[in-house]
């Protein structure tokens, strides 16, 4: 997969280092896998989850520290994953993100 939208992950890491190694443990996946559909990387990643049919979030747990990575993917020919948002679990449970994620504006 080809995966775009890396310095927000980079931006992220900044601010919570103990993403790091699970981020880059996620990201060599992504690019060395070609997923074709959502249930094809559920195996991979059981507990992604597609949200209004619109984004596909990963759950990345680093002891106890959940963040929520927002992305949208393109599983046709051009195989993309575009990170939109890296979240803290708190972040992600805010009520303007709920909303905004609801009405497809991340």
């Amino acid at each position: 997969m080809i995966v775009t939208g890396k310095l927000i992950l980079f931006e992220f890491r900044k601010k919570h280092s103990r993403s790091g190694k699970a981020l880059d443990v996620w990201l060599k996946i992504l690019e060395e896998t070609e997923f074709a559909s959502f249930s094809h990387l559920r195996k991979t990643f059981p507990s992604v989850d597609l949200v209004h049919h619109i984004y596909t979030i990963f759950n990345i747990n680093i002891a106890g520290n959940k963040y929520r990575l927002v992305t949208k993917i393109n599983y046709g020919e051009a195989r993309v994953v575009l990170i939109r948002v890296l979240w803290t679990h708190a972040e992600y449970d805010m009520k303007k993100n709920r909303e905004n994620l609801k009405a497809g504006r991340i």
